[in-house]
């Protein structure tokens, strides 16, 4: 990759030629001298309502301090006899201070950094607070009168620490190399995003969750390593690559979710895809406190009613009738208002009665059996047992669940169809049954893992999800990424 050239004032040159030979360090602006990546990021850590006054620093092998200068990392002081520092806000300033208080720097500007003076990029560890990060840290004046804590990290070390938060590091090493493509391709298509507070990107889900060192595994630190500077392209500029959790049978077109229709971001029929079967409900009340907390004023909620559905039968909009108004919620606000932790997918069927007990899942590794309580997984085979009776086997295949309204059988369960039930509710209460959970674009987690576990690579699992990508070097791309 292209990086930027920095200049070195002393046997800094020695130490750090290499390993910061791609640092950058302005706000939002890493990209100098047409690079095509961010080699260097800052990551919101402490910001906002948690913005702090005072926060300790340690490194085992001591601090640099460095300052950017029109894209350049420039060596300002050797701080390599301090292990321990004191980062405080005092008024307008910013201050450094040794463990006896005395003051090493009293304007730590926001352009200034701290980064590790281990010769070993590998070694490069600070614990800022009580957790440990890789490379540097520097800092923001908080608007409310705090102190913004950003980790200055490498673009490839902050992968190793979201990998395992977005991903389960027991995954296969094909789907985590999948993710790493697409959280790498995501991160540098979204960097800016948090250029007002001082930061690039959060480390939270709005962005992609970080918790540095500690997320680090084996397994999707090589992931990150297998696929170094690997990103998604189309048309040679880079994709977003955007992802899920799980697509419940299909995923879904961008302009569906958002606004835009983007070439790379269309429905698939996900023919891998784990349903994850889903119930809920909410009352017209509960209906009422959702809507008022994202300033609708319904008044009393009269009825429910899926007033559209897309192709694929996922819920395009779903309208809500109250006393005072006629609320219609499209694409992903039905998620967003009524809460995406409760309206798990779009892909969902509701009623004015509960769903069934049981729902069954069927797929490579047997069956499993959803209720309200939570999920079992079985083999193919299993045994049925009753009151006063001896164990009977019975394969998955020839199982079938009555529970008094619906008979449900495995073999019916593995397609990717909606149950539907009702599609307007005038009672009290709606009961949700759904298939998946997330936004449904782009890439599917637990997709990627069957397709893996199916002797699928990440470049099978990427083109499948993304339509018409390659995968290539960042610096093979056109255009300024920034």
């Amino acid at each position: 990759m292209i990086y930027s050239t920095i200049k070195q004032r002393t046997r800094l040159r020695a130490v750090f030629a290499l390993a910061l030979a791609a640092v950058v360090c302005a706000a939002g602006a890493y990209a100098a001298n047409d690079n095509k990546t961010a080699p260097y990021v800052r990551i919101g850590l402490l910001y906002g309502s948690s913005a702090v006054d005072e926060v300790r620093i340690e490194s085992e092998h001591g601090f640099f301090l460095m300052q950017e200068n029109s894209g350049d990392l420039e060596f300002i002081r050797s701080l390599e006899a301090y292990h321990t520092l004191f980062v405080t806000r005092n008024n307008r300033r910013i201050e450094v201070r040794d463990e006896d208080g005395v003051v090493l720097s009293d304007d730590f500007a926001t352009d200034s950094v701290l980064v590790s003076a281990a010769e070993d990029a590998e070694d490069r560890i600070l614990s800022i607070g009580s957790a440990d990060y890789r490379d540097g840290v520097c800092f923001a004046r908080d608007a409310s009168g705090g102190m913004t804590v950003i980790n200055y990290v490498g673009l490839e070390h902050y992968l190793y620490g979201v990998l395992s938060r977005e991903m389960s590091p027991s995954y296969p090493l094909e789907a985590l190399k999948a993710q790493a493509v697409a959280a790498r391709s995501f991160a540098i298509g979204t960097l800016g995003r948090h250029a007002g507070l001082g930061f690039d990107l959060c480390n939270k889900t709005c962005c992609q969750v970080y918790s540095g060192v500690d997320a680090e595994y084996e397994s999707t630190t090589q992931a990150c390593i297998e696929t170094e500077g690997y990103v998604l392209a189309y048309d040679g500029e880079l994709a977003v690559g955007y992802y899920h959790a799980s697509s419940g049978g299909y995923t879904q077109n961008s302009e569906d979710v958002w606004v835009s229709a983007v070439p790379y971001l269309r429905a698939v029929k996900d023919e891998f895809a784990p349903l994850g079967p889903w119930h809920t409900q909410l009352t017209f009340e509960e209906l009422k406190r959702r809507l008022e907390s994202s300033s609708y004023d319904p008044g009393t909620i009269r009825s429910v009613q899926i007033e559209q559905r897309l192709e694929n039968d996922s819920v395009a909009q779903l309208r809500i009738e109250g006393s005072r108004n006629t609320i219609v919620l499209a694409k992903e606000k039905v998620r967003t208002v009524l809460g995406a932790d409760v309206i798990r997918t779009v892909r969902f069927s509701m009623g004015a009665s509960p769903s069934p007990a049981l729902d069954i899942e069927a797929g490579g590794a047997g069956i499993s059996l959803h209720s309200s309580l939570g999920r079992a997984t079985a083999s193919g085979t299993l045994s049925v047992v009753a009151a006063a009776a001896e164990p009977v086997q019975i394969s998955s295949h020839h199982l079938s669940i009555w529970d008094g309204k619906v008979l449900a059988s495995a073999p019916e369960a593995s397609g990717t169809g909606i149950r539907f039930s009702e599609e307007s509710v005038t009672g009290g209460t709606v009961y949700f049954q759904g298939l998946g959970h997330g936004h449904g674009v782009g890439m599917p987690q637990t997709s990627a893992r069957e397709m893996a576990r199916s002797g699928y690579g990440y470049r099978d699992i990427l083109t499948y999800y993304y339509m018409g990508i390659d995968i290539v070097q960042a610096d093979r791309l056109s255009g300024d990424l920034r």
